[in-house]
Order: structure tokens, then C-alpha cells, then sequence
């Protein structure tokens, strides 16, 4: 027969023996911390698309304001600054001192240094016709010539670099759907300027489409 003693000491062990098995299975069911979640926050850089990388035959531009839509980092690294000033226009807008007004909506930032770059739809629609007489005319300005290699831009679209006094200025022009859109960089030091201008580029219509 157990004595007391033993009886005790084997409640003892049975008791701390389901204490553990129960300890063990709230470990083991209990949920393991989270893993840290990888950074949500904007990974997109300035000027990251390129006119390449947008299907311009299909892009749809409204003709009407749409300088609010252009993203103010790419504003930046288009000038080199982080501040420039900006002026913005309206079709009805008094250009200057003079009785001329703008049929067009656009915009420009110009940094201290002189960099300036641009944007405008033109108010009243333009049919093929019509685009093709500015490509033509644009092609003629003193100054200027086809910029080598450029993305097309509309249809029909000419991309130019002008010389003007030492100052070199880029720019696209081209045709979407009966919507005229012109961007241009000028003054650019950039060490690729060309490519600035054809990111920029990207930046204005898709903030205009």
C-alpha cells in the first residue's frame, strides 16, 4: 500500500506535469508577433516616366486648365530648384500691357538661375489640318531644328531644340485628338537636358490627359 508521503508526491509531479503540457500548448497556439511590414510610402521619383513609356496616339487631352494636376517634385527637378516662381494663364487673359489675349491654358515656373519650363493647351480645338501648319510653321522658326531621337508626341507632333541668343530652349508640340498641347525647357543645366525636357514632357500631358 502508498503510503501518505507517496500519494502526495505523485499528485505533486501529475499536477506540475498538466501545467506544463498546458504551457506548452498556449505557446504553441498563441500567435507569433507580425513581421515588420515593408515601407508603404511613395517610392516614385521625379520625372520618372518618360515620353517613351506613354502611348501618345491614344492619351486624351482636355482643353482647359490643368496646371494644378502638375505634380509640384516634378516642377523641381525639371528647374533644378525648389522654388521657383510660377505664373499661370487663361484662354481670355490679358497678355502683357497690350490689347492681345490668350485663347490658350497654361503655366510656367522659372528658377533664379534662369531654367524655366512650360506648359499650355491651346483654348479653341485644332483640326489635322491646322496641326499640320504649326508643325510646319514651328519647323521654320530661326534657330531651330528637329531634336534627334525624340518620342512622338500626338499626331501630327514636332519636337524642336531653338538656339536663341546662347539660351537653348526644348519643346514638343503635337496633336491629341483636337486638343494642341506645347511643353518646353529652357535654360536647362542639366547634363541631359534632352532627357529632362522628354520626362517633363511626360509629366505635362499626363497631368493635361
Amino acid at each position: 500500500m502508498a503510503t501518505r508521503s507517496g500519494i502526495v508526491r505523485a499528485l505533486i509531479l501529475a499536477v506540475a506535469a498538466t501545467g506544463a503540457a498546458i504551457t506548452v500548448g498556449v505557446v504553441r497556439d498563441s500567435p507569433r508577433p507580425a513581421a515588420p511590414s515593408a515601407s508603404t510610402g511613395p517610392t516614385t521619383q521625379p520625372l520618372a516616366t518618360g515620353l517613351g513609356s506613354v502611348d501618345t496616339s491614344t492619351a486624351a487631352v482636355r482643353r482647359g486648365p490643368f496646371c494644378d494636376a502638375v505634380p509640384g517634385a516634378d516642377v523641381q527637378a525639371a528647374v533644378d530648384d525648389p522654388s521657383p516662381s510660377a505664373a499661370t494663364w487663361s484662354n481670355g487673359d490679358q497678355l502683357g500691357s497690350g490689347t492681345d489675349v490668350a485663347h490658350e491654358y497654361g503655366c510656367s515656373w522659372t528658377a533664379p538661375a534662369g531654367t524655366a519650363a512650360s506648359g499650355w493647351v491651346f483654348a479653341p480645338p485644332v483640326t489635322v489640318q491646322r496641326a499640320q501648319e504649326l508643325v510646319a510653321s514651328a519647323k521654320s522658326r530661326p534657330g531651330c531644328k528637329p531634336l534627334p531621337g525624340a518620342a512622338t508626341f500626338g499626331s501630327p507632333s514636332i519636337a524642336l531644340t531653338c538656339t536663341t541668343g546662347g539660351k537653348t530652349t526644348l519643346s514638343y508640340r503635337g496633336l491629341f485628338g483636337d486638343a494642341w498641347l506645347v511643353c518646353q525647357l529652357a535654360g536647362s543645366r542639366a547634363t541631359d537636358p534632352a532627357d529632362v525636357a522628354d520626362r517633363w514632357c511626360a509629366s505635362v500631358l499626363r497631368s493635361a490627359a
